[in-house]
């Protein structure tokens, strides 16, 4: 009689296990991403203190790749993180005529929490909130800023900036395994940019960037 119950409670658990998904599983995800900065607006350029008739007026938007990985708290809820690279931005001025004044690559990072509103179908939409992180690098000014300005000495630095983002997107899964999707998130930031002339600085506070940042790609789950 033990035995058989036993044999029975042994039984039930294997099969709870077999029919139970895993709460905790990772998920792999990459694909194409674009940072479109939204609302540009800045104080006066200022040059050694001296206040300028110009602006930073716009920060183009570029195309990239990410990669990311998330762990799965359960069937709604998980954290993630993802490095957006490959991305170059070019910085314009207005006010002196200049046009596009120095170009920067740009690295985003993002750490956010995603809650997948629960669905019977392969279409999961999700909401996701959390922080980002701007890594500008190897700023430079371009030539229309060395003509303009009547020199070649003039290097570039873009301040690093962490803020919010929040956002939406939707998973449609071809498998348990694989799955795809597309998101779009808006994001809270500001920084500033300094130009070196010749020794003096040319200074740039307060810059709202904001960008939205577009994801498409393709998840494994693992």
């Amino acid at each position: 009689m033990n035995t058989t119950i036993k044999t029975l409670g042994s039984a039930v658990i294997l099969a709870t296990f077999m029919s139970t998904p895993a709460l905790a599983q990772l998920e792999l995800s990459g694909g194409l991403v674009q940072v479109a900065p939204s609302s540009v607006n800045s104080n006066d350029l200022t040059l050694n203190g001296v206040t300028l008739p110009t602006s930073v007026s716009d920060i183009n938007g570029d195309n990239g790749y990410f990669v990311g990985l998330s762990y799965n708290i359960d069937s709604e809820f998980s954290i993630g993180a993802t490095a957006n690279l490959g991305l170059t931005h070019r910085v314009r001025e207005a006010g002196l005529g200049i046009g596009d004044a120095g170009r920067f690559e740009l690295e985003v990072f993002t750490l956010t929490g995603k809650y997948r509103f629960p669905t019977e179908m392969a279409l999961k939409p999700y909401f996701q909130a959390g922080v980002i992180h701007l890594h500008p690098r190897e700023g430079r000014a371009t030539s229309e800023m060395k003509t303009g300005l009547g020199t070649d000495n003039i290097g570039l630095v873009v301040n690093r900036s962490t803020g919010f983002i929040a956002g939406a997107g939707a998973e449609i899964w071809s498998s348990e395994r694989l799955g795809f999707f597309g998101e779009a998130s808006y994001s809270w930031a500001d920084t500033a940019a300094s130009f070196s002339v010749d020794g003096a600085t040319l200074r740039a506070s307060g810059i709202d960037v904001n960008p939205i940042v577009y994801r498409l790609g393709a998840i494994v789950r693992f």
